[in-house]
């Protein structure tokens, strides 16, 4: 037995190489090199990995400018809050996550501002001027007591869109508002109480793509129809324009007046026209449709 050992161990010493213990050692420097290779290869992968993710959380965690902030405690501070819809809005708290509230999640600024139906009223304050982004203001449905439009509202140049309708706004619509050549979207209708003195300041609504003034007294723009035409300024074919034709008085090009008891017997031909998007071709049938109609009346 002890023979057939001796045997044995001879078979396996020669069937090893001679230089087996360095390629071992080999093998294994290769093996440490391949791993410190992958670690300097994954720490600057992850490194870049985790900036990237840190730098796309504090995009998106952007906190409110506290500009702005301030400029819509000023505001609530003006306001009556009934309901408290502005229980959120805390010098405590991100500005950003206030109800009614949306800000550019890059730059943090506020954007937007939708209050509609709230059951506000008080003071609309001229802090909103320094919301310097915002392009969306809707205030409709609240009730602010018959108080005028404020006139301030014709300088914040970034609006698109402005709602004030069903607000309980009352008298003259400012001028002003002429100076927002951006805004597409103009709504002051169901407020009995405006009216306006002439539309001229209109021709600066370039951008305007929906208008409504219904409830408004509009009689005394005698020039209405050329104005709403939109010749010089916006898009006719885009124009969506409402009003209450009941307070509409129409004149024709030499200033006759259609009497109240004929202008019912026009609504069949005018309000079709005043609710469908505008085009060059519509206001020519109308002046043409009205001279006829005012010809068969005897006016």
């Amino acid at each position: 037995m002890a023979a057939s050992f001796a045997i044995h161990s001879r078979h396996t010493s020669a069937a090893l190489p001679s230089n087996f213990p360095c390629f071992v050692t080999m093998a294994a420097s290769f093996a440490t090199l391949l791993h410190v290779l992958f670690l300097v290869w994954l720490l600057p992968a992850t490194f870049s990995l985790s900036f990237f993710f840190f730098k796309a959380e504090s995009i998106s965690n952007v906190s409110c400018y506290e500009k702005d902030k301030q400029a819509l405690l000023t505001l609530k501070r003006g306001l009556t809050d009934h309901e408290h819809v502005l229980s959120s809005w805390s010098d405590h708290k991100d500005c950003c996550i206030w109800d009614g509230v949306l800000c550019d999640k890059k730059i943090g600024r506020v954007t937007e501002l939708n209050l509609n139906y709230s059951r506000l009223g008080g003071e609309i304050s001229g802090s909103l001027l320094q919301l310097e982004h915002l392009n969306y203001l809707d205030l409709s449905g609240n009730d602010f007591n018959c108080t005028p439009i404020p006139t301030f509202l014709g300088s914040m140049y970034n609006l698109t869109h402005l709602d004030l309708s069903s607000a309980n706004v009352c008298g003259l619509i400012p001028h002003q508002l002429g100076n927002l050549s951006s805004l597409r979207y103009l709504s002051l209708g169901n407020n009995s109480d405006l009216y306006v003195d002439n539309l001229r300041w209109m021709s600066g609504l370039s951008a305007i793509q929906h208008l409504d003034l219904n409830s408004a007294d509009l009689h005394i723009e005698v020039d209405w129809l050329q104005i709403m035409s939109c010749e010089n300024s916006c898009n006719p074919r885009q124009l969506q324009f409402e009003a209450d034709i009941d307070k509409l008085f129409l004149y024709t090009r030499e200033g006759m007046l259609i009497r109240q008891k004929q202008r019912s017997s026009m609504k069949w031909l005018v309000k079709p026209l005043l609710l469908i998007n505008r085009s060059r071709v519509a206001w020519i049938l109308l002046l043409a449709g009205m001279t006829n109609l005012l010809t068969i009346l005897g006016c």
